[in-house]
């Protein structure tokens, strides 16, 4: 209850033995990219902490962060959604990132995902703003651990992933988290939809895209193993979620919710849930969608970006 309870001010994991600070204060040019942090060895990146300079809505939405491990890129993702705030400077305070707006103006981001790797990590963030950023204050705690060379070489642990992408949905398809091969398991997503209310049954303006329903398929299952009853329902909201309520707890959240203001043109949520002790494990394949709306009948602009733990073979066992 005490870590649920501090949900998005500290490190909800036992301290890690050698802990590693890397501090940097960054200038990034313009459409160029800065290495923040970079680690060799067996271990783990614990924490990653950013500050960000005011006004910080243009920095969430044209900077992006990339990790990889073990030269290989698994993280290029939106820096604001990255940390559940696709919108803008919302105060996000989940169980494994923050967004918190400070009184000077300034933000702060943190996420404490466990990312292991066998022989190197590095983390970058890109400028695609236009404009050269000044006053990026960043702080990456790495821990030394050689229990992740042995376990990522033989698959038993998987490499800390996010899948981010944006755009139009299409009308009669799921709208993708997901689609993965090998094994692994998803274990969270933020995502930012822009839609537009019509006339429904239920009103004269609804948001009926939030009546899509999540639907996972997994291990080449023809039909969905996961089948949801609608979008606000996968958040732990209802009822579109009351027009006007936002919330953030340490699992589920609908941070921010904007109506033909801040940049949206008529109908806009950033929403995030975390699966931890619901993890969804695969052995060969995972495809993990979301209807907009009923039967994917309305085309809302989607953006999200999925986390999960991936190894690339395959492990399922014929039977």
């Amino acid at each position: 209850l005490a870590t649920l309870r501090a949900a998005g001010t500290v490190d909800p994991k036992p301290a890690g033995p050698k802990a590693t600070h890397h501090h940097r204060d960054v200038v990034i040019p313009a459409e160029a990219g800065v290495t923040i942090a970079e680690s060799t060895g067996s271990g783990s990146i614990s924490a990653l902490r950013l500050q960000l300079p005011k006004p910080a809505d243009q920095l969430l939405a044209g900077l992006r962060l990339q990790i990889e491990f073990d030269g290989q890129t698994m993280v290029d993702s939106p820096l604001g959604e990255f940390f559940g705030a696709g919108l803008g400077t919302d105060n996000v305070r989940s169980l494994m990132f923050s967004t918190i707006p400070q009184p000077d103006g300034t933000l702060s981001l943190s996420a404490w995902w466990p990312m292991p790797f066998a022989r190197d990590a590095r983390i970058t963030l890109v400028n695609a703003t236009g404009n050269p950023v000044f006053g990026i204050n960043t702080d990456v705690i790495t821990t030394t651990d050689p229990q992740w060379a042995p376990a990522l070489t033989s698959g038993r642990a998987g490499y800390f992933t996010a899948r981010s992408h944006a755009g139009p949905t299409t009308l009669g398809q799921d709208w993708l988290f997901a689609d993965e091969h090998g094994h692994g398991k998803f274990v969270g997503v933020s995502h930012t939809i822009r839609g537009w209310r019509i006339k429904t049954s239920f009103g004269e303006a609804s948001p009926y895209f939030l009546e899509g329903a999540e639907r996972v398929y997994t291990d080449g299952s023809a039909s969905p193993q996961w089948y949801g009853t609608g979008t606000e329902d996968f958040y732990e909201g209802g009822w579109y979620f009351h027009n006007g309520t936002t919330y953030s707890d340490p699992l589920t959240g609908q941070p921010d919710q904007r109506t033909a203001t801040g940049g949206c043109a008529d109908y806009c949520v950033a929403v995030y849930r975390l699966l931890l002790a619901d993890a969804i494990d695969y052995h060969s394949a995972i495809r993990f969608g979301i209807e907009h709306g009923k039967r994917n009948m309305v085309q809302p602009d989607y953006s999200s970006t999925a986390f999960l733990y991936t190894q690339p073979n395959d492990t399922i066992t014929p039977s």
